[in-house]
């Protein structure tokens, strides 16, 4: 039933939650037809996946029962309790490599070198849900979340880790962090 592999997640729907759960496997919620902008909207995902409504266990489950209440399409995360893990697991995760790479804004400080390609991933994410819709007209916004999924699934399968960003970055041809 819960199929853990990240090849299935399509990029044409990207959404925060989705993103989420294809970069930590789970592509049974991927998959699931709740995430649909017509049911959750981006700005709501980027509420929903706030630090503090993900950080601990408590606050977890209380944000699964409230998708569950909230939207009938998501019930399937009160009653499957394997699903119910997976997404715990994936928001725990999510929530783990985010805090771990947005812990200082100077980068510099930070070992980037020895990030996966799924924190590095993170990082963005986090900006991306911090900074919500910012405005964005719809059809742009969900250009900026189809954008993250290409993105995720170049980082998977060039194995784009932190270091590679590193020698990236220190390339002068590049300019630094790619902005040549």
């Amino acid at each position: 039933f819960l199929q853990m592999s990240e090849e299935k997640a399509s990029t044409t729907n990207s959404t925060p939650f989705r993103e989420i759960f294809a970069l930590y496997g789970v592509n049974a919620a991927v998959e699931m037809e709740a995430w649909d902008l017509s049911i959750l909207d981006i700005a709501q995902q980027c509420v929903f996946l706030h630090p503090q409504r993900i950080c601990g266990p408590t606050e977890r489950t209380k944000l699964l029962n409230e998708l569950g209440k909230k939207e009938e399409k998501l019930q399937d995360l009160q009653s499957n309790v394997c699903l119910r893990i997976h997404v715990k697991h994936a928001l725990k995760m999510y929530y783990r490599d985010s805090t771990l790479t947005n812990a200082t804004k100077d980068h510099r400080k930070q070992d980037i070198k020895n990030w996966s390609y799924q924190q590095l991933f993170s990082s963005f994410l986090a900006f991306l849900i911090e900074n919500g819709d910012q405005g964005l007209e719809k059809k742009n916004l969900i250009s900026v979340w189809q954008f993250a999924g290409y993105l995720r699934q170049c980082f998977k399968e060039n194995n784009y880790d932190g270091n590679r960003l590193v020698e990236f970055d220190a390339q002068p041809e590049n300019k630094g962090w790619g902005l040549a």
